[in-house]
């Protein structure tokens, strides 16, 4: 999937889905305030601990969400990535027993650089924001990109984009 991926036009797809969540909100629509937070698991033997540990997250928060898709083993370029939609404010350590405030989307694919990263995660923002569900809208703060090794986060920081984002970058970078 990422090999026809390409910056500028994921970052259009975001832009688009940016205006559309405006346009319901300034409808009257009801609206989320969401702080988008995509985390980086490279294919290692850290991934299924990970995977178990991001299932009991989701189930926390609903039932129905949860790993039982996700693939046993990837190969070993590839990064898994998890999308997860919190209350906009926090990341980091504040956000550790917070409940998801809407679905989380998983995707993995070859990234053996962080320009890679960087592009997978964009993609996946892009689908998540598309396929917000149709009767909310959403305030999104600038997305979060949580880079892991050895099963804890080693790099955080701001997936922005150059975008101009409804709600200030959250607390906690």
């Amino acid at each position: 999937m990422a090999g026809a991926l390409s910056s500028p036009k994921v970052r259009q797809g975001i832009e688009r889905a940016l205006r559309i969540l405006e346009a319901r909100r300034a409808a009257g629509w009801p609206t989320l305030e969401l702080q988008l937070v995509v985390q980086a698991c490279p294919a290692s033997e850290q991934y299924s601990r990970w995977r178990k540990d991001r299932h009991r997250l989701m189930q926390r928060s609903d039932k129905q969400w949860g790993t039982f898709e996700w693939p046993d083993r990837m190969a070993p370029r590839d990064v898994a990535l998890l999308l997860l939609p919190y209350p906009a404010g926090r990341v980091g350590p504040a956000i550790a027993a917070t409940k998801l405030a809407a679905q989380p989307l998983f995707i993995n694919g070859p990234a053996d650089t962080r320009e890679r990263i960087e592009l997978l995660a964009s993609e996946l923002i892009r689908v998540w924001v598309h396929g917000t569900p149709g009767d909310v809208a959403a305030l999104l703060a600038p997305p979060v990109l949580e880079e892991l090794q050895g099963g804890r986060v080693q790099h955080r920081s701001l997936l922005d984009l150059g975008l101009s984002w409804p709600l200030p970058p959250p607390d906690g970078l």
